[in-house]
């Protein structure tokens, strides 16, 4: 080959021995080897490069939400297509953008704060919002984490889209604050130490002092407003047992605002995290101001009423002694000259004996109602026969209708109709109601009569009078009312009597009522509760009575009378009671006092509590010899009840009847 070059071409080069040739040419060949394996190496890794990148491509943009993956200095290496459209990364702009450059972040939190948060836990956690091209603004909530992919450290920013979430949140915050504003509280949050991060606006203070409270404590406010340090001292004592406790703790204070004294009720109620921990503890404040003051006005009042009661009790007391020891002299004075004076003459007595007794009635109704008013007058319901109390009313009323001309009618669905009722009560309200009528009728008459239905007995008073219209319906019971007022009405009276009759019948636990027309005549119905109904019940439940009675006829009897209400056992021994057995007990037992001949009334009733069966019964001491001071003598020394024979149905029935209604109660 070196033959083949011309000679001259070969004049002035340097000449090259064959051995450097081959060295060179084996360097040459290496080096080719060295780039191609170096090459291969490259491709290699690059095609992983391209599959992980490929992948990381492919899961950014399965995520339904806005991913960014950043460098750890927070530029932007590659986002799916929801994070390219929201934060607007487009083409080769990508690498070049920051992250936080393209967020604005909410509250205090910024770069620094972000890569602490990174730091010390590897995520971080925020909220920020970003404009999008369309000047729609979104908020966002950040998550982000750090990871490394073959040495490099990346962070993945997952953004979610809370736009709707932050104005629902929003919404009730403003709704929370509209409703705390328009309690009638004053509402406080306070930090567990005792500052305050939240007043409301009808606080103690104005707007400018409750913008200065916000992080400040009560040794603070009392400072600055020249209040005694005593407030702030209790209200953290009691913030600390709340604290302490994880219970509401209640307190008062008096605090003088504006030179205004205020009294507050204050309850701290600590709020506690997942883990028990008290955040915060709510304050509220109940102004109590006016409550208090309402509270001292009524105690005057009260006091002032107490008083005037007293004056008014001493008046009616000189009233009633002053007006009686006369009018009883005027009345007896009347009825002796009335038998010794001129027939002619007797009219005017008549006249004297009259007005006596109206007067003496209008004082007996007033000194009553006072007496009802306070709650002074003694009612002791008892078990009355209706029937027989409102009859004798009646009877006795009769010489006043003859002589009106009127007719008066007693009639009774029941021979016997037992009722719970005060007997002198009873009669004071037939007594009323009965005079009342006559009083207003002037042509017919007034009927009377009595029944039962279900638990209650009705007396009914109706009348043919001139009736009562029913606008007054609601004042016919009420003292000193009637439904013509002045001198010149048509009929006379105080107007009491209606009042004291109401106020006695619900003391016997009843109620009166009036049914009327102007013209039409009236009607008012007395309801009160009737006794025998209560005790009827299974035999099984009725009180059991031991009766000791030397006498069949008398067990009989008793059976006879009261065999429904009562489970009664009979013996004519006292040695009879030991064949009971000791489980045996009774709830009444009723011992004939022949029974006990030779032992006193309170050695026998030492002899029957001494049996098991009796122990806790109710003793009754039958007396068939009415001796005198017998009753009072047996009550004071132990005996619960005392019945006289001949055995009468009421008396047994009030002997027994306690004994029932304490085991009603019991049930």
């Amino acid at each position: 080959m070196i033959d083949a070059i011309p000679s001259h071409a070969l004049v002035g080069l340097p000449v090259v021995d064959s051995g450097v040739l081959q060295v060179l040419a084996g360097i040459f060949f290496f080096s080719l080897l060295f780039f191609i394996g170096l090459s291969a190496v490259f491709w290699r890794r690059s095609s992983r490069w391209r599959v992980e990148a490929v992948r990381l491509r492919t899961t950014l943009d399965a995520a339904g939400a806005p991913v960014v993956v950043t460098n750890e200095a927070l530029h932007v290496v590659d986002a799916n297509a929801a994070a390219t459209s929201m934060l607007n990364l487009r083409g080769r702009g990508l690498g070049r953008s920051r992250l936080l450059d393209r967020l604005s972040m909410d509250g205090d939190v910024d770069e620094d704060v972000v890569r602490s948060m990174l730091e010390r836990d590897g995520k971080a956690v925020f909220n920020a919002s970003v404009e999008e091209a369309d000047g729609t603004r979104r908020s966002l909530r950040v998550r982000m984490h750090s990871g490394t992919i073959d040495g490099t450290t990346l962070r993945i920013s997952v953004m979610e889209d809370v736009t709707t979430e932050r104005a629902l949140c929003a919404h009730y915050e403003r709704f929370l604050d509209h409703l705390i504003e328009n309690m009638p509280l004053e509402v406080a949050i306070l930090s567990p130490e005792g500052k305050y991060r939240y007043l409301s606006s009808s606080f103690l203070v104005d707007d400018r002092q409750r913008s200065w409270f916000i992080g400040r404590t009560d040794f603070d406010y009392c400072r600055e407003s020249g209040l005694h340090t005593e407030l702030a001292l209790r209200r953290r004592a009691h913030r600390m047992e709340a604290v302490d406790r994880c219970e509401t703790v209640y307190f008062e204070e008096r605090i003088v605002v504006d030179g205004r004294q205020r009294r507050l009720a204050w309850r701290y109620v600590p709020f506690e995290d997942e883990d028990g921990d008290v955040l915060m503890v709510l304050g509220f404040g109940q102004d109590r101001t006016e409550l208090a003051r309402c509270r001292d006005d009524l105690k005057e009042a009260r006091e002032n009423s107490a008083r005037a009661s007293r004056l008014k009790e001493a008046l009616l007391q000189n009233v009633s002694h002053e007006i009686r020891t006369p009018l009883s002299g005027i009345i007896g004075t009347a009825q002796m000259l009335k038998s010794e004076m001129d027939p002619a003459l007797r009219e005017f007595m008549d006249s004297i004996e009259g007005n006596g007794r109206r007067l003496s009635d209008t004082l007996n109704n007033m000194i009553d109602l006072a007496g009802l008013q306070a709650e002074r007058l003694d009612v002791k319901p008892m078990m009355l026969d209706s029937v027989t109390e409102v009859e004798d009313v009646v009877r006795a009323c009769r010489s006043e209708a003859e002589r009106r001309g009127l007719f008066l009618e007693f009639s009774a669905g029941d021979s016997e109709v037992f009722v719970l009722a005060d007997r002198e009560g009873l009669g004071r309200c037939v007594r009323s109601l009965v005079d009342n009528a006559l009083k207003f009728t002037k042509d017919g008459g007034v009927a009377v009569d009595v029944s039962q239905r279900d638990d209650s007995a009705y007396i009914r008073v109706m009348d043919t009078g001139v009736g009562i219209s029913r606008s007054v319906h609601h004042d016919v019971f009420e003292p000193f009312l009637q439904e013509e007022d002045g001198v010149d009405r048509s009929f006379e009276g105080a107007g009491m009597g209606l009042a004291v009759a109401e106020q006695f019948v619900r003391m016997m636990n009843g109620d009166l009522r009036v049914h009327s027309r102007k013209g039409a005549g009236a009607s008012f119905v007395m309801r009160l509760p009737l006794a025998i109904p209560t005790l009827r019940r299974p035999s099984s439940s009725r009180p059991h009575v031991l009766v000791a009675d030397p006498r069949q006829e008398t067990h009989r009897l008793i059976d006879h009378l009261m065999e429904d209400q009562f489970a009664f056992e009979f013996v004519t021994e006292l040695s009879d009671v030991d064949r009971f057995a000791e489980d045996h007990s009774f709830d009444v037992v009723l011992i004939d006092a022949k029974l006990g001949a030779g032992l006193t009334p309170d050695a026998l009733l030492a002899r029957i509590r001494a049996h098991p069966v009796a122990a806790s019964a109710r003793c009754v001491y039958l007396d068939g010899e009415r001796r005198s001071g017998r009753r009072a003598l047996c009550l004071d020394r132990g005996w619960d009840a005392y019945v006289a024979k001949p055995i009468q149905k009421l008396d047994l029935l009030n002997a027994l009847y306690t004994t029932a209604e304490a085991r009603e109660a019991a049930r």
